[in-house]
C-alpha cells in the first residue's frame, strides 16, 4: 500500500494583550486530517510576545535568551531583531558586546 505525502501547514498564531510574556500551549500532531497522534511527554509550544511585561530596557534584556528579545533602541521598545528599524545598530541583546541599557531610572528603594 502507497501512503500520501508528508507536508506540514505553517500557521501563525497569535494572543491578545500585554499581560502575558510567553504563554504554553498544548501541542498535538493531526495526521490524515482526523487522527490525533498522541503526546505522552505533554510537549507544548511557547507563544511570546518581547515586548509584554517588558517595558524597559533591563527587563527586556532579563527575558530568557530562547526567546531571542532585544532591546530596540529607536523605537525604545523590546523586540525580535527583524521587527527594529535599522537593526543593526539599534538593536541590543544579551549575547552581544553593546548590552548596556542608557538612562536608567530607579522606581524603588527597597
Amino acid at each position: 500500500m502507497g501512503r500520501g505525502p508528508e507536508t506540514a501547514q505553517l500557521s501563525k498564531y497569535f494572543y491578545e494583550g500585554n499581560d502575558i510574556s510567553d504563554l504554553p500551549v498544548n501541542l498535538s500532531v493531526v495526521w490524515n486530517g482526523n487522527f490525533i497522534i498522541d503526546n505522552p511527554q505533554n510537549i507544548q509550544a511557547h507563544l511570546y510576545k518581547c515586548s509584554a511585561l517588558r517595558e524597559s530596557c533591563g527587563l527586556c534584556l532579563k527575558a530568557d535568551p530562547r526567546f531571542e528579545c532585544g532591546w530596540c533602541v529607536s523605537e525604545k521598545r523590546c523586540s525580535l531583531r527583524q521587527h527594529c528599524p535599522s537593526h543593526e545598530s539599534s538593536w541590543m541583546h544579551t549575547s552581544s558586546g553593546n548590552s548596556r541599557c542608557a538612562d536608567p531610572k530607579i522606581i524603588k528603594v527597597g
